[in-house]
């Protein structure tokens, strides 16, 4: 049973919102907060539910090849080998491991409180078993040794889709993003072709009518002459607020300048260029 209960919070914690539990942690939800103290601490409690696993398993095993030799003789120690590893598997992996799986976000908060408890209780068991493994595990690994290439993260990522965490959807997502350093632009941009723009000598009903058609859009490009010379950025909102306060604003003057960028931009550096002058529209620059 409790051995059963140590792999269930194994599971449990690996596999809960772990999202949905910060954000309620920060919220001051108190059984958010103990949730959160365990993920704050997973070593500690993984080592914890190690720890707690074996005793069990040992204690469950010496009873069972006592009681089967006492009952059988000799060969009640096989009886009890055989049993016990059955009673293990189903009991305390099998079973409890998928009722975790299938219910983690509930047990993680059922179970926070005494897994807390045993962490601080098995810690001076904890520091000995595992300071030694520590230090030779320092020795031997080199921190550049546990760095991760885009290949190994994109490996992760399909071995869980595998297992069912990630729907197909999400895993191309989360791939995508890993790739990000090695896309252009040109792979997700607007052609001129598609592109929803304004000429800079429209009239204001026509402006007007237009940002009203394309209400789909936050913010729409200004181009004088041809689309190829994009002079400006219009916010949909602001600029029908002040064409409608004042008839005789000019178009240029609501304008913000264009943020531009050449086609072999990648996507991550268009991330950072976005993050750093607070907009959300560039305009690729084919130059002859």
């Amino acid at each position: 049973m409790l051995g059963g209960l140590f792999a269930a919070a194994e599971t449990a914690y690996a596999y809960c919102n772990k999202t949905r539990f910060k954000t309620r942690a920060e919220n001051n939800d108190r059984s958010a907060k103990r949730v959160q103290f365990i993920l704050d601490h997973f070593d500690n409690a993984l080592t914890t539910v190690l720890i707690g696993t074996n005793i069990c398993h040992i204690v469950l095993s010496t009873l069972a090849t006592v009681l089967a030799i006492a009952i059988m003789g000799e060969i009640g120690s096989l009886v009890a080998t055989i049993t016990v590893t059955i009673v293990v598997f189903l009991f305390s992996e099998i079973l409890p491991k998928n009722i975790a799986r299938a219910n983690a976000d509930k047990l993680a908060e059922f179970l926070a409180v005494p897994l807390k408890a045993l962490i601080y209780l098995f810690k001076p068991l904890a520091l000995i078993l595992i300071s030694p493994f520590n230090w030779l595990l320092n020795k031997i690994v080199k921190d550049e040794d546990l760095d991760y290439t885009e290949e190994d993260l994109q490996a992760i990522v399909e071995t869980i889709e595998e297992e069912g965490v990630l729907d197909e959807d999400e895993s191309h997502l989360i791939q995508s993003a890993i790739e990000f350093d090695d896309v252009p632009v040109t792979a997700v941009y607007t052609p001129l072709d598609k592109l929803v723009a304004i000429d800079a000598n429209t009239g204001r009903e026509e402006v007007i009518n237009l940002l009203l058609s394309e209400n789909r859009y936050s913010r729409i490009p200004v181009y004088r002459d041809n689309l190829e010379n994009i002079i400006g950025i219009l916010h949909v909102r602001t600029c029908l607020k002040e064409l409608l306060i004042r008839p005789n604003i000019s178009l240029t003057s609501l304008m913000s300048k264009p943020y531009t960028v050449s086609p072999t931009t990648k996507l991550d550096d268009l991330l950072e260029g976005f993050s750093s002058k607070k907009t959300h529209m560039a305009v690729v620059i084919h130059k002859n």
